[in-house]
């Protein structure tokens, strides 16, 4: 029979005292790799909520979320309300344009069955609802949806809305349509905006191709602060040229942790997730 030599209280403590600060060091947090990256909840945290409603933000906000990103359209009677589809078919029981559904109309949809049954009394809600909500507790990227010709006035009525919220240092707004980014800066300058693109072209990292599949130079965007591409577009290359000029890229829809790593390597600033969750610590 083999007999094992006897430790010491003492001895007892160091060595457990050794394994547990082994264990520590070899195995860090999940997030620990994310610390340093912008996390935005897309449409809110559109993996566990219905997308652009309350929903969705309180849950983005209990997760940590560094910041919300939600789209906005224009109701026929000039409300700022939330919406990713010209269309309301997608993500209520109703049909149309949100263009030319007043806000009384509006509200009467289901938001929220369409992704489980328990988020039946959401629906669809304003800008203005949003911003009582979040309160800056953490920032809001607001996109705004559709061609500058179809929301003639939705800048300013952005900008009164954030103005009266006193919101300037937690809103941002973006788009891809730059006639909305231009309007907002020329509104109010302390107000943030973002360049929203598909990609930039790999042998020329300063041209760009946007949703309209036109190209321009991202160079003419000093303005902004961020310029934010599909993240299976972007390179080490356009990412420096991009930090170059004093701006950040955050780049969507980006979901799965390994290309969030990838990504990191690569430079990128930000990700807008719909799982905001898998980065951030719990």
């Amino acid at each position: 029979m083999l007999t094992l030599p006897l430790l010491n209280t003492n001895a007892f403590c160091m060595l457990l005292l050794t394994l547990a600060w082994n264990c520590k060091s070899d195995a860090q947090p999940m997030s620990s790799q994310f610390e340093n990256l912008t996390v935005i909840a897309h449409r809110g945290a559109s993996g566990s909520a219905p997308e652009n409603t309350l929903a969705s933000i309180k849950k983005a906000m209990e997760t940590g979320a560094n910041m919300i990103e939600i789209d906005v359209h224009l109701s026929k009677d000039d409300t700022v309300v939330l919406m990713h589809d010209s269309k309301v078919d997608r993500t209520t029981n109703g049909t149309g344009k949100v263009q030319e559904l007043t806000l009384e109309e509006l509200k009467k949809l289901d938001a929220g069955s369409w992704f489980n049954e328990k988020f039946s009394s959401e629906k669809i809600p304003t800008l203005e609802e949003v911003l009582k909500a979040i309160n800056g507790k953490c920032k809001l990227l607001i996109e705004v949806k559709g061609k500058s010709k179809t929301y003639q006035g939705i800048e300013k009525q952005i900008v009164d809305l954030i103005n009266k919220y006193n919101a300037k240092n937690w809103c941002i707004v973006q788009s891809f349509h730059t006639p909305y980014i231009e309007n907002t800066y020329r509104l109010d300058s302390a107000i943030e905006v973002h360049k929203l693109i598909i990609s930039p072209l790999r042998l020329f990292p300063f041209i760009y191709m946007d949703d309209g599949l036109r190209f321009g130079s991202i160079k003419k965007f000093t303005y902004a602060k961020s310029i934010n591409p599909n993240h299976k577009a972007v390179s080490k290359k356009f990412i420096k040229k991009i930090h170059s000029q004093n701006q950040t890229v955050f780049c969507w829809t980006v979901n799965e942790k390994e290309t969030a790593k990838k990504l990191i390597a690569l430079g990128v600033d930000g990700i807008i997730t719909n799982y905001p969750e898998k980065f951030l610590k719990k």
